[in-house]
């Protein structure tokens, strides 16, 4: 696994990457909360509510890992 996309196209497995855009929508509620007078220490931690798969099948095919086409359609970027 990567930890960046980069690293999926230079032939690492898979990595689970997010939106940005929606994680700063995310923080914006989040300090929207604050600022209404939620105090922080009430505030559920939260996770991207946006995940992408991106996958590399040269590198599942190399390793003699079979990654099932059900998965693959979900991916958000596949290199080969």
């Amino acid at each position: 696994m990567g930890p960046f996309t980069s690293f999926v196209k230079a032939g690492a497995l898979f990595t689970l990457t997010w939106n940005d855009k929606d994680i700063g929508r995310q923080a914006g509620e989040l300090a929207l909360k604050v600022l209404g007078g939620e105090h922080p220490s009430q505030i559920p931690v939260t996770t991207p509510r946006m995940i992408y798969l991106i996958l590399n099948l040269r590198t599942a095919e190399q390793i003699n890992v079979e990654i099932p086409p059900h998965i693959v359609s979900v991916a958000k970027e596949v290199y080969q």
